[in-house]
């Protein structure tokens, strides 16, 4: 009989877990935000105390308890903000925001300074929101000013004493002034005549590119943020991929040069 139950209980814990998406609680496996408003279901969040991106001079003295990473990438200019709103008014959400343009998210422990947003204020009494809003009120942060594209990293986390909490929330970036780069969707070329479609941007392997013009003598070339060519490569067809799962993260401008000019344009690789 003892054995029995065990087995009935061994049972419902398989099906529990396989019927939940546990959120990833590294940041090598985040979850990319491509819309204005990213909705975190209300299921537990996977408790980690193995993970180590988050550093000791972090807000977030406690490092990674219980939480979701997220990453989402910004080509335009502007003010970047955004809200986290609980479902649960009782839930204290805690969060800190990492910009990692040219390095790779583990980096964030030993670099202080890819921290650029980051709160832990414990409000109290419910019915309260917080994140990089520019509001003057506890637990906002100001906006975060971009003068050039950028890859975000964002943790979100709830404190300890909030085992037991429905843990979901909205983070809304509508009040943002630019848009964040969207799954799968690109926009015309930022110079020259030939119309260029690359996507996913941000992208982690397999960029694919989509031209509108005949091909003829054409060139395929790419920089990195200092301008050094790390691609170089002829171009035989209309639509075609190319792998650059090799390159570390960061910004890098691709290049398009044919017999009607040179078309670039920013791309993000996570």
């Amino acid at each position: 009989m003892k054995n029995l139950f065990l087995m009935i209980v061994c049972g419902l814990l398989t099906w529990q877990l396989n019927g939940q998406v546990i959120p990833p609680i590294h940041c090598t496996s985040a979850t990319s935000i491509c819309d204005s408003v990213e909705i975190q279901d209300t299921i537990k969040v996977a408790k980690d105390t193995t993970a180590d991106e988050i550093g000791p001079t972090s807000c977030l003295f406690f490092g990674e308890i219980r939480g979701t990473w997220y990453t989402f990438g910004v080509n335009d200019t502007g003010n970047l903000r955004f809200t986290i709103t609980p479902f649960d008014t009782l839930t204290d959400f805690d969060w800190a925001l990492y910009r990692v343009d040219w390095a790779n998210c583990t980096d964030i422990f030993s670099v202080p300074s890819y921290e650029v947003r980051c709160d832990a204020s414990g409000i109290g009494g419910g019915n309260f929101t917080t994140g990089a809003s520019g509001l003057v009120q506890q637990g906002h942060q100001p906006a975060v000013h971009l003068t050039t594209p950028a890859l975000f990293y964002l943790y979100v986390t709830t404190s300890i004493q909030d085992t037991d909490a429905v843990l979901g929330y909205t983070i809304d970036f509508s009040a943002s002034s630019m848009d964040l780069v969207p799954c799968n969707e690109i926009g015309i070329e930022e110079e020259g005549e030939m119309t260029m479609r690359i996507y996913p941007n941000p992208v982690e392997d397999i960029l694919n590119i989509q031209l509108n013009s005949p091909i003829g003598n054409t060139l395929l070339r790419l920089y990195d943020i200092n301008g050094r060519n790390v691609l170089v490569e002829p171009v035989n067809s209309a639509y075609f991929s190319i792998n650059i799962a090799y390159l570390v993260p960061g910004v890098y401008v691709l290049e398009i040069v044919s017999d009607q000019g040179i078309s670039r344009k920013k791309i993000i690789k996570k």
